[in-house]
């Protein structure tokens, strides 16, 4: 079982209603259409729909997956009573047509009130793929996107070898009447097949034949066929792909023979024609269900091979010569970035589960002055948001639960609460009107996956807010922090904390008046924890420079 303890950090120090947002978007709920691959923007209108101004520290977009890419503009602003702000979203690119459920968290600050607060909206952003494979791997991932993948491939249309051949030579591979060894890059002059005895040039089956490609349609199927140099071909033979470190027996035109670093004799093609291989196994592993287990051993290999070469104009021009011929495409070929989205070709094997979790804010502090500002029962939001792959539940919610308890109540909590993939839920925790002085509670979220989380709420005591103002003022410049008005006994220790709850820094203070930190700030609101013998306090401060 693991425990992890989250400190929520908020100061609050004025009257208001936080039962009514302060902030709203018109887009909340929404859904926007982009392509992969293209460089996109979008605007987000930020509504203050309150009395006081209002801060907006930080945006954070809870669970993108599969490498979302975006950043944000004018996000460190003051949006002033019932005003309206943009926020723009910059360069947002996705490789992968898939629809984005985002959980967008804002992190304000109501400077007024020196406090600090989180609201979630709801955006999503789908991305439409332009190739001929969008409909049928739109949102499909893992064994899903492989199966579908597989069932399209089934039932091509297929030639005769002796039409395929003829197809490869006379068109398909041929430039200008002329046809070059993927291997060696040596040329030869053809208008169709050529003469093996006068050109030496043959067709290599990427698959071989002695391992599954010898039946009439897959040993036909040109995705996998290519035209070689004749002793090229033979020294390949059916030997497996990989890298040669030793033993080279055979080498020309950077492609050799040898042994890779287990002792295994693998054959390595030259690098312009690596990201080709690897493309026509993984299609013909899917299409013929990796007849002899052959893909297995070189699956790893092939994947780094597609990254190094990525799909050129030529391949590009073949795959579009073969599907004009086959009718179906080769999905690697066509959309490549797929395979990042399948953890096994040659395997039923599926992505490790992920069940993780997300908490909107950390340990919880809240002033006396709130407590009695209400003069009844605040009711706080705990955001959680499944950033896994796997739909976990929360089994329990537990809390000290006695007479001078901070924490009420929990409500509409029930046992076994679900929580799919990319979806947040909210905890709403009811506070006491009054607890007792230096009150804590601990909240422990317990999840299905035997994680617990621990979230303490702490009450401060104060008398008032100008007992809050009039005590410390805080002040930040080049890295110092100024502390104007401290009374606490003996020398103490300090954290700064962040408004996600992360301690970015400690250390122990012997100077009363000044802090120098230890590292530069960005401009934000932050909060400095001070520990004494005889008291504890907590304090934000804002970097602005």
């Amino acid at each position: 079982m693991r425990i992890f303890k989250i400190i929520l950090l908020f100061v609050i120090t004025s009257s208001f209603a936080l039962s009514s947002p302060f902030l709203k978007i018109e887009e909340n709920y929404s859904v926007f259409n982009f392509t992969t691959n293209q460089n996109e923007s979008k605007n987000i209108s930020i509504q203050n729909t309150s009395k006081y101004d209002v801060f907006i520290d930080s945006i954070v977009f809870v669970n993108p997956r599969f490498d979302l890419q975006f950043k944000l503009s004018d996000v460190n602003t003051t949006i002033g009573s019932n005003s309206n702000h943009t926020i723009q979203i910059q360069d947002l690119i996705s490789k992968h047509n898939l629809t984005y459920k985002n959980s967008m968290l804002v992190y304000f600050t109501i400077p007024s009130m020196q406090t600090s607060l989180v609201e979630l909206f709801r955006v999503d952003f789908k991305f439409d793929s332009p190739s001929g494979l969008n409909e049928i791997t739109q949102n499909k991932s893992g064994l899903e996107l492989k199966t579908s993948l597989s069932e399209y491939l089934q039932n091509h249309t297929y030639l005769t070898y002796k039409d395929a051949r003829t197809e490869m030579f006379s068109d398909i591979q041929n430039v200008d009447g002329w046809v070059e060894c993927v291997y060696t890059g040596r040329k030869i002059q053809t208008s169709g097949i050529p003469d093996i005895n006068t050109t030496h040039f043959n067709t290599e089956h990427t698959w071989p034949r002695s391992l599954g490609a010898e039946d009439d349609i897959p040993k036909a199927d040109l995705y996998h066929l290519y035209a070689t140099d004749e002793t090229a071909n033979s020294k390949r033979g059916n030997y497996p792909f990989g890298y040669v470190v030793s033993n080279i027996t055979y080498q020309e035109g950077n492609s050799k023979l040898g042994n890779d670093k287990n002792g295994t004799i693998v054959f390595e093609p030259r690098d312009s024609h690596k990201g080709d291989v690897a493309r026509s196994l993984f299609y013909f592993s899917l299409r013929y269900n990796n007849p002899n287990s052959f893909l297995t051993s070189q699956e790893k290999v092939l994947r780094e091979w597609m990254v190094l070469d990525p799909v050129s104009d030529r391949e590009a021009y073949k795959g579009e010569k073969v599907y004009a011929i086959q009718k179906r495409y080769n999905p690697f070929i066509e959309y490549p970035e797929l395979i990042d989205r399948i953890y096994s070709i040659s395997t039923n094997e599926d992505f490790p589960i992920e069940q993780k979790v997300k908490v909107s804010t950390s340990e919880v502090a809240i002033t006396d002055v709130f407590l009695d500002a209400f003069k009844g029962e605040y009711i706080y939001p705990i955001y959680i948001t499944n950033t896994g792959n796997k739909e976990l539940s929360i089994e329990n919610i537990t809390y000290d639960n006695h007479k001078s308890s901070f924490i009420k109540s929990i409500l509409d909590y029930t046992s076994s609460k679900a929580i799919p993939v990319d979806s947040t839920v909210k905890i709403e925790v009811v506070l006491a009107e009054s607890p007792s002085p230096q009150q804590l509670n601990t909240l422990e979220i317990s999840f299905s996956n035997a994680t617990k989380y621990e979230i303490d709420f702490t009450r401060i005591e104060y008398n008032s807010v100008e007992e809050i103002k009039n005590q410390v003022n805080t002040f930040y410049q080049n890295n110092i922090l100024y502390l104007f008005g401290l009374n606490m006994e003996g020398y103490y220790n300090y954290e700064i904390i962040d408004l996600f709850g992360r301690n970015l820094e400690k250390g122990y203070v012997d100077n009363k008046s000044q802090i120098k930190l230890q590292q530069n700030l960005s401009n934000s609101i932050y909060f400095i924890k001070l520990d004494a013998t005889t008291r504890s306090v907590i304090l934000p401060f804002q970097v602005i420079e």
